[in-house]
Formats: C-alpha cells, sequence, structure tokens
C-alpha cells in the first residue's frame, strides 16, 4: 500500500475527517442563525451602490445604477422571503450569465460575483444578531 505505515494511514484519515467537519461546521457557526434584520449589499470596485433591508415575508425587485469604465448601467435585484437574485446584466460589461446562473443567496457566507464587471452582491446581518466570537489561547 504504496510503503505507507499503519500510524500514516490512521492520521491521513484522522486529518481528513477534522477537515471535513470543519467545512461543515464553519458556515453554521460563523453564518447568521436566519433571525433578525439583514440586508442585500451590491458593491461595484468595492464601491457600495445598492443596500437594502431584505423583506422575510413578500417578495420585491429594485433597480440600482452602476459605473463601470465611465458608463452608467442599470441592474435588477429580487429580494424575496429571504433570498437575493441578481438578474442578467448586459452583456458588453458581462458577458456569461454565471452571475444568474448562481441562483439565489441566502446566507450571510454566500455571494454572488459578476466579472468582469467587479460587481459583488452579498447579505450582512444588522445589528446585534451577528454572533461574535472570541479565542484566548494559552
Amino acid at each position: 500500500m504504496l510503503g505507507l505505515k499503519k500510524a500514516d494511514v490512521v492520521l491521513i484519515i484522522l486529518l481528513a475527517s477534522v477537515a471535513g467537519t470543519a467545512i461543515v461546521s464553519m458556515p453554521r457557526l460563523f453564518g447568521d442563525n436566519g433571525q433578525g434584520r439583514r440586508e442585500a449589499v451590491v458593491t461595484v470596485d468595492r464601491q457600495e451602490v445598492f443596500r437594502r433591508e431584505i423583506p422575510r415575508d413578500h417578495q420585491e425587485q429594485h433597480q440600482f445604477t452602476f459605473t463601470v469604465k465611465g458608463q452608467e448601467y442599470e441592474g435588477t435585484l429580487t429580494l424575496d422571503r429571504g433570498e437575493v437574485f441578481l438578474h442578467r446584466l448586459q452583456r458588453d460589461i458581462v458577458p456569461l450569465p454565471i452571475h444568474r446562473d448562481m441562483g439565489p443567496i441566502s446566507q450571510t457566507y454566500q455571494t454572488i460575483a459578476a466579472v468582469p464587471a467587479r460587481l459583488l452582491v452579498r447579505i450582512e446581518s444588522l445589528g446585534e444578531e451577528a454572533l461574535e466570537f472570541d479565542v484566548v489561547a494559552h
């Protein structure tokens, strides 16, 4: 078996299980708990261009404008019962509809990216609902 000793195999299995547990648990630990107010935030080249609270009980559709290389464009966001969906942007700034194909996002650790326009859509928790962790190591 590839010259591995029994201890090597045990160590590999242990590391793989720890990594798998971390991958599954991190979004749940550091994401929001689904309670409280949350906002959809749109940035273009790290500049905020749109911010709106996400409704939990109905659907809203919002237009926003943004500038790429000196030219102004318009985008559309659908905010629907805790989810955010970015509609297809103009082909001259985003040739492929990958951002639309990503589907809706509903968690703070999820992002929709429209490249090469450098447009990002994310969800932010508001107020005291965000979990804070403090770690002390000795």
